[in-house]
């Protein structure tokens, strides 16, 4: 028992010796070390943590050194005790390391700049976002503020300064030019609105905010519109200051057949004899939300007005419901 707590106790004072030397060889050389440590079969093991750890320190100093087991990386401190910096500690080659006056010799197959999970990869400037792969929900955006404000959004494409910087939850949409899209925003994502419109073109739907379905292409194309539907726009500043365009569609035009049967009845002695008939087209059009506007304006043009001069009081009339 004696010898083997003597042994110790030679150990102890020895490693104490070769402490006290590695500190008194760089005072004989006439400068002040914090610590130099030599030693020719042993190295200095570096406390070892993982990333969260490492990132949750409370104002660490700056030149800390911590080894971060997850990455396998020596990393420092670059930063300040209030605003740090974790950078991994590297000699300057270019194996295994992007360099900032870039690199030569890589290979496609394995090296790239990406990530080899499924996170999203993002860019910033400034310490603002700038492009986001999105492999989760199909979101592409490239260009500063640039889709930024996506929450639960998917297959959105937004490329340029602030392309569908506001958008929230409305999804399949492209919006390629400077604030193409900007305001476009619902609160509603069960909703379609807001929803499957493309703008290309610099600020081109630029104030639309629920309006869906919308395609405009050019250089401030549908620039005002806000909530109009279904809408196509080429050229620059084309329906520049369209608010709400009505198109007509194959059903429209169908309901509009039929109204004119009923105007043609009414007008005629064939009323008397089709009343059911005529009620039954009626119903159906109260049905479907005859908007009556194009089809007066249709009736105008073809001057079918002239013979036909009470269709606005008697047919429009009680459709004029909503749209």
């Amino acid at each position: 028992m004696h010898a083997v707590f003597s042994a110790f106790l030679v150990q102890v004072w020895a490693g104490s010796l070769n402490l006290l030397q590695s500190i008194a060889k760089p005072l004989s050389r006439g400068f002040l070390p914090w610590i130099d440590i030599t030693h020719t079969a042993k190295g200095l093991l570096i406390p070892r943590m993982g990333t969260n750890t490492i990132l949750g320190i409370t104002n660490p100093a700056k030149g800390l050194m911590i080894y971060d087991s997850l990455t396998n990386k020596l990393m420092a401190n670059t930063g300040t005790p209030v605003v740090p910096n974790w950078q991994p500690v590297s000699s300057g080659s270019s194996v295994n390391t992007w360099n900032l006056t870039g690199n030569n010799g890589i290979n496609p197959a394995n090296q790239f700049i990406g990530t080899t999970d499924n996170q999203p990869l993002r860019f910033r400037i400034n310490n603002i976002q700038a492009g986001e792969v999105n492999p989760s929900t199909g979101n592409l955006s490239l260009g500063l503020h640039a889709g930024e404000a996506n929450a639960t959004s998917f297959s959105n494409i937004a490329i340029g300064s602030s392309a569908l910087k506001l958008n929230t939850v409305n999804s399949n949409l492209v919006a390629i030019g400077d604030s193409a899209l900007f305001h476009n925003t619902t609160n509603d994502p069960f909703s379609n609105q807001g929803s499957f419109n493309t703008a290309i073109g610099s600020k081109s739907l630029l104030n639309n905010t629920t309006g869906a379905n919308n395609t405009a292409t050019g250089y401030q194309s549908l620039f005002s519109n806000t909530d109009g539907a279904s809408n196509t726009a080429v050229g620059r500043e084309s329906l520049f200051s369209t608010q709400k365009v009505q198109t007509i569609r194959p059903l429209e035009i169908r309901l509009f057949i039929l109204t004119l049967m009923v105007v043609l009845i009414q007008q005629s002695v064939c009323s008397r004899f089709f009343p059911t008939l005529q009620e039954r087209i009626i119903q159906l059009l109260e049905r479907k939300h005859l908007y009556p506007i194009p089809w007066v304006m249709i009736i105008q043009l073809l001057g079918l007005h002239h013979f036909l001069p009470t269709l606005s009081a008697s047919i429009i009339r009680p459709l004029v419901l909503n749209h």
